[in-house]
């Protein structure tokens, strides 16, 4: 006798499932109803990646002897299942689907690879094991010319931007709108970080192709801690110009940020 096609509350039960790993709940489900193993949620998630996506590996395991595509990408950032995991999972999940014959070389939507993706992620031991097989590189470019330096330097922990440093990244690249580490740091409410960055000597004098300082870009970003590292070590002309005229106390009238344009003021902006 025919299973009877799975509706749509069968498929948010098994992608329930599949999230919280209860492996006997996803297959009786699929057991008593016919499901299309490459259906996507809301998120447009395969259910091969919400369980990667929470190293569930038994569960990935049952999805791909049921017939799931190990290279099913979401179509919105063109993930496969080993890109996620490289971002958001475990070693030991990242392997098993090695195991399985996943594409290592493969890119999402951005043209970033799973080394690009472990970078993101400050994901170390995963860096660390593609280092040791050789499916890295250092110079690789993603679709804003971003390095995975360029990226580690934007959101990542010192010890990634240390380790990548031993590796001899490129510390002085810079992304195809011309911003390099320290702006990119400027971003982020981190003085650590750029104090690194300053040490191992990264240029804080870079400016983007629209002539913005770092100073510009944590004004962007309200981050207050980081303006004031960088006036207070005359990092950053306080009165520098963007090719639009706006300087770093126009910003902060425009982000309506009192502290920040009390902290310019006090600099003579």
């Amino acid at each position: 006798m025919a299973k009877p096609p799975a509706k749509n509350e069968d498929y948010d039960d098994l992608f329930r499932a599949c999230a919280e790993r209860k492996l006997e709940k996803v297959k009786q489900l699929m057991t008593s109803r016919t499901f299309d193993i490459e259906k996507r949620n809301i998120k447009d998630e395969t259910l091969l990646l919400v369980a990667t996506m929470r190293d569930h590996v038994d569960v990935m395991q049952f999805l791909l002897e049921n017939g799931a595509d190990i290279e099913g990408k979401c179509t919105n950032y063109q993930q496969t299942p080993l890109l996620a995991a490289a971002y958001f999972s475990n070693l030991q999940t990242f392997q098993f689907l090695e195991s399985r014959g996943a594409n290592i070389d493969a890119v999402d939507n951005m043209n970033g690879d799973a080394f690009m993706r472990a970078v993101d992620s400050s994901n170390l031991e995963l860096m660390k094991y593609l280092v040791s097989t050789g499916k890295f590189n250092l110079e690789r470019r993603n679709s804003n010319g971003k390095t995975p330096w360029i990226k580690a330097a934007a959101k990542t922990s010192i010890e990634v931007k240390k380790y990548l440093v031993e590796l001899g990244a490129n510390i002085h690249a810079t992304d195809k709108y011309n911003l390099g580490a320290m702006t990119l740091a400027a971003r982020r409410s981190d003085v650590a970080n750029c104090k690194y960055l300053l040490e191992i000597g990264v240029s804080h004098k870079v400016l983007s192709y629209d002539r913005e300082t770092p100073l510009h870009h944590a004004c962007y970003c309200n981050n207050l801690d980081t303006a004031r590292f960088l006036l207070e070590n005359g990092l950053v002309d306080v009165n520098a110009k963007t090719k639009r005229g706006l300087t770093a106390l126009d910003i902060a009238w425009r982000k309506h940020n009192t502290d920040l344009k009390t902290l310019l003021l006090r600099f003579c902006a």
